[in-house]
């Protein structure tokens, strides 16, 4: 793929697809965790530099909910983790603090989707439901800052369904989110992926759970088809 991941001022950007807007903020902009407003939304994006005709994010739960997004208001889907457009006026946005941003599109027919992915949305085949309904023919895939295998530290129970994407030093055990998220994704069908290097847990620039706990604010994704 010629698509890359840059940092760039405040903003985590891809590059080299043509038509679409992809970024991930920074500390410099990010957003309260918990609950938040379709305002709230729009105060961000608009601050970032985007004034698409609507914004639609999600109050995310680590599940496989998902919905499309076709409306002209600015809008919070709740109980969701994935959503999906096909108009070239509607931005699609994700926080994360340590989760995997997932952007997928196809400029062909027009389709674009974003997902949250963290450890309980993989288990659950998040990704897999979220490539199955964007369709995989033809569907590129990049995945945002997240933590990595460096800093994800984690228990016995992940041996159980986790067990290939772990690396062990004696008796701790390392989770690769983004392997595991990058094979789901695969195996669904679709294997134009590009991941973003950095991880949040290690790099200051970003926001992390694992790092900052109760304290940490949370990074948006957004993505835009350009008509």
């Amino acid at each position: 793929m010629a698509e890359s991941w840059v940092l760039a001022g405040d903003r985590f950007r891809l590059e080299g697809v043509e038509g679409l807007s992809v970024f991930t903020t920074t500390r410099v902009l990010g957003m309260p965790a918990g609950e938040f407003s379709s305002r709230e939304l729009r105060q961000t994006a608009e601050k970032a530099g985007l004034r698409p005709a609507a914004v639609a994010g999600m109050q995310q739960v680590h599940g496989c909910g998902l919905e499309r997004a076709g409306e002209t208001e600015d809008r919070v889907v709740s109980s969701c983790d994935a959503l999906i457009t096909d108009r070239s006026d509607v931005a699609l946005a994700v926080r994360t603090a340590d989760c995997l941003p997932v952007i997928g599109w196809d400029r062909a027919r027009g389709v674009l989707g974003v997902a949250h992915a963290g450890w309980r949305g993989v288990k659950a085949g998040i990704l897999s439901r979220w490539v199955g309904e964007l369709g995989a023919q033809g569907l590129s895939v990049a995945i945002g800052p997240g933590i990595g295998s460096c800093c994800y530290e984690v228990g016995p129970e992940f041996e159980a369904w986790a067990a290939p994407f772990l690396r062990r030093e004696a008796e701790r055990r390392f989770f690769d989110l983004k392997e595991a998220a990058i094979r789901q994704i695969r195996e669904a069908g679709a294997e134009r992926i590009v991941c973003a290097s950095w991880c949040t847990a290690c790099t200051p620039e970003c926001h992390s759970y694992r790092r900052e706990r109760e304290l940490a604010r949370r990074m948006v994704t957004f993505a835009l088809l350009q008509s």
